[in-house]
Order: C-alpha cells, then structure tokens, then sequence
C-alpha cells in the first residue's frame, strides 16, 4: 500500500470515525434533555391550540 494510499484511508476512517462520533454525542444530548419528560410533557397543554377558537 502506497502513502497516497495510506493517507487517504487515514482520511476516510477518520471522517466516518468523526461522524459516528457527533452522531452519539448528539443522540446523548438529546436524551438528557428528555430524561423524565415523556411524563410531564403527556399533560402540557397544546400550545399551537392557545387562542384557537371553535366556532
């Protein structure tokens, strides 16, 4: 395997590497941020209903 070649794989694993890795820093975030809410957000009222009349 030539260094161009190398070099390039470097590149790709590092890229898919990359990804996965803000993928589940995201998927992490996301799910702190929802923890204990599916509770509390079942009895919110819908706010793009406020204001809304039934005529």
């Amino acid at each position: 395997m030539t260094s161009g070649e190398q070099i390039y794989l470097v590149i790709v694993l590092a890229t898919f590497g990359g990804f996965g890795l803000w993928v589940a820093y995201n998927t992490w975030r996301y799910d702190r941020s929802q923890a204990g809410r599916p509770e509390a957000r079942r009895h919110e009222p819908a706010h793009h209903m406020v204001g809304a009349s039934a005529d």
